[in-house]
């Protein structure tokens, strides 16, 4: 009878064993997840950020290149505005 028992609660701690590592491994995968998702959002962020620059930075220059050109249409909004 000694030995029934102890069989049985040699086999609660297996599973209880069992469950914490699937637990573990389980938390693990998710913050593998969660990092992979973070990066590709840092990524993203930053394309878009060196686009708005570089958009930013080539209208500055179609402005300066405009005032080059003709200095008197600093006051027409309509001269800096690029053709279609």
């Amino acid at each position: 009878m000694k030995t029934n028992r102890s069989n049985v609660h040699r086999q609660g701690y297996s599973l209880v064993t069992t469950m914490f590592l699937m637990a573990a491994i389980s938390t693990m995968m998710a913050m593998l997840v969660h990092s992979g998702n973070q990066q590709a959002f840092i990524a993203r962020r930053m394309t878009n950020r060196i686009k708005a620059t570089a958009y930013a930075e080539a209208g500055f220059e179609y402005a300066l290149a405009q005032l080059r050109i003709n200095w008197d249409n600093r006051n027409d909004v309509s001269a800096c505005v690029p053709a279609p």
